[in-house]
């Protein structure tokens, strides 16, 4: 749900309006979920040896179990090399075994090559894209990357395919603002983690959160009314559209979920009391 035809009471003031949308998913009824397509990208840097990698391999076991037949899954590692473990497989019982045994060798050395571990992510996505299916990377890191003068043009590829960044910041030393936004400019979540045994739960969560979507690329376009601007809005970049408008993308809206964003408006003078047609809100 998303309220339209917005209004406020204004004095004859010009001024910033902060407009709070609420965008709420229904129940869906039982029915057959549609297939996912997931790369995990795994830091397997030096500061993830012992527990850490322990706890992440077992974490990456556990996806596997939580996968359907004819799911995609792939695992791509970074340390100051990037090794893809699992190139995009389909889930049966033939190709368990298999992916079971690469997890299994998953080591921490080295240091933090994450471009190189999302690049690769990314292209593993791309080979096992489900056009009608969730198609969705998640990537986990402890530390700060080597460089992160790509991590921009990488997440706006992300977007252009539409594929949600789940990212994962583990320990205390992560990028938060970096990881943050990835997920954020694609439409993804991310999650703090403090003890690497939780890993495993998280990525539970996002594994039954994919299997009941409810909205797939959820775009929200914002358009102003008569004297109205509009600003932005809080920690999305958007699209510019026709008549001053604003179009943002969601990602995928899982099952009795919701999303909030801070709309920021800048209305023109209006008569003490005047009622002034903010903008409408679209789904789409």
């Amino acid at each position: 749900k998303a309220p339209s035809n917005l209004r406020a009471d204004l004095t004859d003031k010009v001024g910033e309006i902060r407009v709070r949308l609420r965008i709420d998913a229904a129940k869906l009824k039982h029915g057959k979920r549609p297939p996912i397509n997931v790369v995990l990208v795994m830091d397997s840097s030096g500061s993830m040896e012992g527990k850490a990698i322990e706890d992440a391999r077992a974490a990456a076991l556990a996806l596997v179990d939580g996968l359907a037949e004819g799911d995609h899954f792939a695992v791509v590692t970074f340390d100051s090399l990037t090794r893809v473990l699992v190139p995009s497989t389909t889930i049966d019982a033939a190709s368990q075994g298999s992916i079971r045994e690469h997890i299994g060798k998953m080591a921490a050395r080295g240091t933090t090559d994450l471009a190189g571990g999302l690049t690769a992510g990314l292209a593993e996505v791309q080979r096992g894209y489900l056009n009608n299916g969730v198609n969705r990377l998640v990537l986990l890191s402890d530390g700060v990357p080597n460089d992160e003068s790509a991590m921009a043009s990488l997440g706006q590829t992300a977007a252009s395919m539409q594929v949600a960044i789940t990212a994962l910041g583990l320990a205390l030393e992560y990028n938060e603002t970096l990881l943050a936004s990835l997920a954020r400019q694609t439409g993804g979540k991310f999650h703090f983690i403090e003890d690497s045994a939780k890993v495993a739960a998280v990525l539970g969560e996002e594994v039954l959160r994919l299997e009941r979507i409810v909205a797939q690329n959820l775009t929200l376009s914002l358009l102003p009314g008569p004297g109205v601007s509009i600003e932005g809005v809080l920690g999305h970049n958007g699209q510019p559209l026709a008549n001053r408008g604003l179009q943002l993308g969601l990602g995928d809206l899982g099952e009795g979920s919701h999303r909030e964003l801070i709309v920021r408006l800048r209305g023109g003078p209006h008569r003490d009391g005047a009622s002034l047609e903010l903008m409408d809100a679209v789904l789409g």
